[in-house]
């Protein structure tokens, strides 16, 4: 009996372990899919960063370029920017057509009083005291320059940011999946195995119930046939008490007869 108790708890805990085994791969299942999603999503958006960063990287050199060439020309030049300007054939006419609609107001005004004092050299700028107004000019340009070299490298550095970020986001992403695959084939394994120790145990206990079962019987039956062969016995040594009493009384009778004939 107390092997079928221990067989019961063994056969439980087996499937016990096998269930738990069952829950843990749905969830390491559902979270490689979250995990899936995850990086898809995060793919998605860093090729829309990526996008957004060449474009402005490109418009940024261009201009970067143009300002470069614009300063060539007004350092190679005798003639006054603003008349530079004028030349429709000039290559700093279509570079300062196109920078200037990208600057912000305050630098566009710099920009316009320089071209009207360049136009008019005597008119010395008290803002640039120490250069005149075509002086002035490639100045502020090489420093409207410098500032969009500093915006593309701000950009370069947030972009290599944003890129290390998704990469190790993705690598971190692809090693959980990894361990989790590794992990479901532990469970399916270890799922299969406990199956196996339920069969095992459930099987040995339903053999063992048997034999106690006819143990049992047997013993139950054992004890009829003891009891009835104990009242058997019991009733046959009453009879033969009887009997003896009988033929004790018997003689008792015969012997008192024959003193009495003698007499």
């Amino acid at each position: 009996k107390l092997a079928v108790e221990r067989g019961t708890a063994a056969a439980g805990k087996a499937k016990a372990d096998a269930e738990a085994a069952a829950d843990k791969i749905v969830e390491l299942n559902g979270n490689i899919k979250s995990w899936a999603v995850q990086k898809a999503e995060a793919k998605e958006q860093r090729e829309i960063e990526n996008a957004d960063y060449e474009k402005e990287h490109v418009e940024f050199t261009e201009n970067i370029d143009a300002l470069t060439s614009a300063m060539a020309t007004i350092a190679a030049s005798t003639q006054p920017v603003s008349a530079l300007l004028q030349d429709a054939n000039s290559d700093l006419m279509a570079s300062w057509e196109r920078l200037t609609k990208k600057l912000p107001a305050s630098e566009a005004h710099v920009f316009t009083s320089l071209l009207q004092k360049d136009a008019q050299p005597q008119a010395a700028s008290t803002a640039f005291e120490s250069s005149d107004a075509t002086g002035g000019v490639q100045d502020a340009v090489g420093k409207l320059k410098a500032r969009i070299e500093g915006k593309r490298a701000d950009l370069e550095k947030e972009e290599t940011d944003h890129k290390f970020a998704f990469e190790s986001l993705a690598a971190q992403l692809d090693l959980n999946t990894e361990q989790a695959n590794n992990e479901i084939d532990e469970k399916t394994q270890s799922k299969a195995q406990r199956l196996a120790d339920f069969e095992s145990f459930t099987q040995e206990v339903e053999s063992t119930s048997a034999t106690l079962k006819e143990d049992e019987k047997y013993f139950a039956d054992l004890n009829v046939q003891c009891t009835t062969k104990s009242e058997e016995f019991e009733a046959r040594q009453k009879m033969r008490e009887e009997e003896l009493e009988a033929i004790a009384k018997a003689i008792e009778v015969m012997s008192s007869g024959t003193v009495s004939g003698a007499a």
